[in-house]
């Protein structure tokens, strides 16, 4: 069940326009979900980002159109982060946490 209460992070809208236009291009299933969360343990670790099928750990939402998938215990690295998505040159193309 998709929650109605405020994503932990801030999409920004050229991240919105990638992750939507990503899904379209690789044709993604309609029971996928963008997983947004945390690799590792700590701070030594990296942000996740994905399609992925919702699990039972997980708090759903939709955002703008994207639905998404968090593991509850991912919150705390994601509280108040921005997933945007550059592309200044090709080389330096893709979506970054901040």
């Amino acid at each position: 069940m998709i929650k109605n209460i405020h994503l932990p992070l801030q999409i920004s809208p050229e991240a919105q326009k990638a992750i939507l236009r990503i899904r379209k291009e690789k044709n993604i299933p309609k029971p996928y979900a963008l997983r947004l969360g945390w690799r590792g343990q700590g701070c030594a670790g990296n942000y996740l980002l994905g399609f992925d099928k919702p699990n039972l750990k997980d708090e759903l939402f939709e955002y703008e159109g994207i639905k998404i998938c968090i593991d509850k215990a991912h919150f705390i690295y994601l509280s108040g982060t921005v997933l945007k998505y550059q592309s200044e040159s090709e080389k330096e193309k893709g979506f970054v946490f901040l």
